[in-house]
């Protein structure tokens, strides 16, 4: 999954699965979450939010399942 870097003081950078729905998320500590059943028209809400890291935690974190894939080093 190619991650795109984002301009926010809590996440790096993000990425999107279409076909699966997945979310992908680098926070600045370098862990990397995935969300799943994420719709498309959420994750273009996210790149044009004002503030990436209040939308991922106001409109993703709390309903959508995920699963951390790395943690920091």
């Amino acid at each position: 999954m190619r991650l795109i870097p984002v301009h926010s003081s809590g996440v790096r950078a993000v990425g999107y699965d279409e076909e699966r729905k997945v979310l992908y998320v680098q926070f600045v500590d370098g862990d990397i979450y995935e969300y799943h059943d994420v719709p498309v028209s959420d994750v273009v809400e996210l790149f044009q939010a004002h503030s990436i890291g209040w939308f991922v935690n106001k409109r993703i974190k709390p309903y959508y399942g995920y699963r951390k894939l790395k943690a920091a080093s």
